[in-house]
This record gives C-alpha cells, sequence and structure tokens, in this order.
C-alpha cells in the first residue's frame, strides 16, 4: 500500500533476492524493515497479508506472522499497489488473487 506512487509513504512487501523477501513500514522516507528468507524462491505462488491499525502494522507470509513494525506507520491516506513487472521492487510477481478488506477495531 503506498501514498498514490510515492513509496515514502508506504506499507509494503519488496523482493530483495531471488529468495528472500523484505517487509516495510515507511512514513515520510524514513523506513523500519525486517527480512524474511521465504526457503524457496520468491518466484513460487505464496499469500502475502498486511494487517494495519494506526498503532502496529503485521506481515503474514503463507499464514504464518513473520513480522510486527510499530514504528514508522504512514498517516498519509494509502492505496493499494502491485508492481508485478521484474524481479525487483514489490512482491508478487504474479497476481492470482487480491483481496482488500477493511476491519473496524
Amino acid at each position: 500500500m503506498v501514498n498514490g506512487t510515492d513509496r515514502n509513504n508506504a506499507i509494503e512487501f519488496i523482493n530483495i533476492s531471488g529468495n528472500t523477501i523484505q517487509v516495510r513500514t515507511v512514513s515520510g522516507g524514513v523506513a523500519t524493515t525486517t527480512n524474511y528468507a521465504v526457503g524457496a524462491s520468491v518466484y513460487n505462488y505464496y499469500s502475502y497479508t498486511i494487517i494495519a491499525t494506526e498503532s502496529k502494522v503485521e506481515f503474514y507470509f503463507d499464514g504464518n506472522l513473520i513480522a510486527t513494525h510499530t514504528t514508522n506507520i504512514p498517516t498519509a491516506n494509502l492505496n493499494m499497489y502491485f508492481d508485478v513487472s521484474t524481479w525487483s521492487g514489490n512482491v508478487p510477481q504474479w497476481i492470482d488473487d487480491a483481496k482488500f478488506e477493511i476491519i473496524k477495531y
């Protein structure tokens, strides 16, 4: 999720190598990051889930919690953003199904 196409305010999964992803919260260009080795190629099909509130963001990979960020959570309005054209940038490489759900806590 990004503010328009500006990734200086974002909550995202990105690909950093053939088998490692990075989860990021970015506010005003300042990022909190966590790397996660997927154990195979990021080219395979996986489920990516983000659950975000004003105070924390949880990142799930194939249903497993891999990171919780409580810093650099953007306050700007965010929209869904997918870059599936290259091995760099956001993952996944192909999208089989995308769901956006707003849950009020």
